[in-house]
């Protein structure tokens, strides 16, 4: 085609922000990252040791290696959020899967360290909450919202028929006629 004619797919004239999408996705990983490195609660206010993801990672256990998965699974999802909207609607799918398991897995390992430490005195509303679940719960919501806000991006973005942007001389060209085209 000729004159600067382009083909370009119908998306652009959604209306969606994607800076904002990818800014969320970005923003609740670091969110729940952080809330599940911090310390989530004690026992009560008389203990010293808090229950943590890093805490619980650094404790040198043999049976609690695999807790650096998810730290590994949040490195993942915060260098994938940066192309969040620009790859295809299975990449997205991928990334909105991966954030759900991430937020799942973050959400087991919370209600095992829950379950270790009521173990002891049987009431759950006795823990001492601290800071690391009340920035790991909001962002588990950030993330997965946006992720999957991505995901539908994609699809919609792959599912919309392209749409041709010509000029008028350009029109005529491609239905085949050069009709009152100048030489």
């Amino acid at each position: 085609m000729s004159n600067g004619d382009e083909l370009r797919p119908a998306t652009r004239d959604l209306g969606v922000p994607f800076a904002p999408l990818r800014a969320c996705f970005i923003i609740g990983t670091l969110l729940s990252c952080l809330g599940f490195a911090l310390p989530w609660f004690r026992i009560s206010r008389s203990y010293e040791w808090y229950y943590g993801g890093w805490g619980m990672v650094i404790t040198n256990e043999p049976g609690l290696w695999w807790i650096s998965f998810l730290f590994l699974g949040y490195l993942i999802l915060l260098l994938a959020g940066y192309w969040l909207l620009r790859l295809d609607s299975l990449s997205a799918g991928l990334l909105a899967s991966l954030a759900i398991a991430v937020a799942l897995g973050t959400l087991v390992v919370v209600g095992l360290a829950a379950a270790d430490a009521v173990q002891e005195q049987g009431r759950v509303y006795r823990l001492d909450l601290n800071v690391g679940l009340f920035l790991m719960l909001p962002g588990h919501g950030l993330l997965v919202v946006s992720a999957l806000g991505g995901f539908v991006v994609q699809l919609v973005k792959e599912l919309l028929p392209v749409r041709q942007v010509a000029t008028p001389g350009a029109t005529q060209e491609i239905a085949g006629t050069n009709a009152g085209r100048r030489p």
